[in-house]
């Protein structure tokens, strides 16, 4: 996930139970769903299930 690139904080000025809606979207949809919404909701959407998902092996690496 680090790869990603994406930046700590990227959903900072978003509440948790947005990033937290965007994340439980993106995890029900198929990859023709991506595919088929505009490239800001793919980007959105994917961004959230990545951060969620760094953030989570940052936290299993510390315990």
């Amino acid at each position: 996930m680090r790869k990603l690139g994406l930046p700590d904080g990227l959903f900072a000025d978003c509440s948790e139970k947005l990033v937290a809606a965007w994340r439980a979207r993106a995890i029900k949809m198929y990859p023709s769903d991506f595919r088929g919404a505009t490239e800001g909701v793919r980007l959105t959407l994917l961004a959230a299930l990545c951060s969620s998902r760094q953030a989570d092996s940052r936290s299993s690496r510390t315990t």
